[in-house]
């Protein structure tokens, strides 16, 4: 885990291929993820996670929003979520 990156706050999208994850009940692949600080309260942090978890694409105003950010639902993530492209990037020489 990344210091001074909450463990309790962190979000990702499934990107364009969130929908067939979704629809097969799958883990969608992550591709962007929201982290906040460390150190911010754990009550905003609860609050933030509760609004991106009950964003639903059927309603119309929620769907602006998702389509602006290319997904289809937000998900909680943990590091495991990011093992497949760490593994890419040290197959690749990117990291060591």
């Amino acid at each position: 885990m990344t210091r001074g990156v909450s463990e309790d706050f962190r979000l990702c999208s499934g990107g364009p291929k969130a929908t067939a994850a979704a629809e097969s009940e799958s883990r969608a692949p992550v591709d962007y993820v929201w982290t906040a600080r460390g150190d911010l309260d754990k009550g905003i942090q609860e609050r933030i996670t509760a609004a991106f978890l009950k964003l639903d694409y059927n309603n119309p105003e929620h769907r602006k929003l998702l389509d602006l950010h290319r997904t289809k639902k937000y998900i909680k993530a943990d590091d495991a979520d990011w093992k497949g492209t760490e593994e890419a990037a040290i197959a690749a020489g990117l990291l060591k």
